[in-house]
């Protein structure tokens, strides 16, 4: 990058991005960057209308426990983009409730005491990682991986760091809810 910026080619970093704010944020940076902060504050309005409408919908809700293992067995806690996606689809993120942050190696004793409603797993390679998590000496043990309930989410939805996550918070909620969503 130190040479890029040494040839005069301007560098826009983002590193944040997290939260549908942080989001908003990078899109604003954009916005002005590009010249076109109208067209930002206007993408972000729409983005603003899909999730009230989302969060009307789901007001009211008891909210379901989820857990995201990966294909490693790490599961995401607080300050991820999965705490993100939980936060705005009405669930709980049982990994971030019992405190892991970032992406954690799962603490397999106390995973088998954690009440946990669904997983919320990538689509890719779906029947195999359902298949392994079965196999698996503590995630096998959830009643979720059991009785495979499961949220499938597409990997670029599951881990966006752009707005079009907003996809990802109303594919959740609709598998989560869906007598709210018919």
């Amino acid at each position: 990058m130190e040479q890029i910026k040494r040839a005069g080619i301007p560098v826009l970093v983002f590193d944040r991005f997290n939260t549908l704010e942080d989001v908003y944020g990078n899109i604003r940076k954009l916005g002005k960057t590009l010249g076109r902060a109208q067209a930002a504050e206007s993408l972000i309005r729409q983005c603003e209308d899909r999730v009230s409408v989302l969060q009307k919908r789901l007001q009211g809700v008891i909210p379901r426990r989820v857990i995201a293992p990966s294909s490693y067995h790490y599961l995401a806690g607080l300050e991820t983009t999965f705490q993100d996606l939980r936060d705005h689809a009405g669930a709980i993120n049982v990994a971030g409730e019992a405190g892991l942050r970032g992406h954690s190696p799962t603490p397999t004793e106390a995973l088998m005491r954690w009440s946990v409603d669904y997983l919320v797993l990538s689509d890719t390679g779906a029947r195999d990682k359902l298949t392994t998590l079965r196999k698996h000496p503590s995630f096998g043990m959830l009643p979720a991986t059991q009785m495979g309930r499961v949220v499938w989410i597409p990997e670029a939805l599951l881990s966006s760091v752009t707005h079009r996550r907003i996809r990802g918070y109303e594919m959740m909620a609709q598998q989560l809810y869906p007598e709210l969503f018919r």
